[in-house]
């Protein structure tokens, strides 16, 4: 009555799933990034001038931290070793925005000049090159030039 099922018919030349060089371990997914970090939440702080108001306050910035692990965890394939010796330490900023301090002006601004991701070195600090040097302190000027 109905039409016979069909079933497919395997080719004798054909390559495996994944092409050469390559394995598939259907009963264990490949690691996820997460798995080479020790992730943490740290707060760092740095200068930033509000573009309404023009002055220059203090903020704690929010940035995730993930530090790689010492060592690849267990059962882990070829694939996976080769992405955790490629792997390095590194902060991914989650602050999009501050609040100014200015009491007058308390608008929220974009931290746009700032890097969202900051490589870390070997020893676990910002690399030189890649980490942002904070303002000097602003100095109140003395209006009136005679007292001292």
């Amino acid at each position: 009555m109905g039409r016979p099922e069909e079933h497919p018919v395997k080719d004798p030349d054909s390559k495996p799933v994944g092409g050469i060089g390559q394995t598939l371990y259907r009963d264990k997914p490949a690691m996820r990034e997460s798995d080479f970090f020790n992730e943490s939440d740290v707060r760092k702080p740095t200068w930033l001038s509000c573009p309404f108001c023009g002055q220059s306050f203090g903020y704690e910035v929010r940035w995730r931290q993930r530090i790689k692990k010492k060592s690849l965890p267990g059962g882990a394939s070829s694939e996976d070793r080769r992405r955790f010796n490629k792997a390095r330490s590194y902060l991914v900023r989650i602050d999009d925005k501050v609040g100014c301090q200015n009491g007058r002006c308390r608008r929220r601004f974009e931290i746009a000049s700032f890097q969202t991701v900051v490589f870390l070195s070997e020893t676990g600090s910002a690399s030189e090159g890649n980490r942002k040097q904070p303002a000097p302190t602003p100095r109140r000027r003395n209006r009136n030039r005679n007292h001292r």
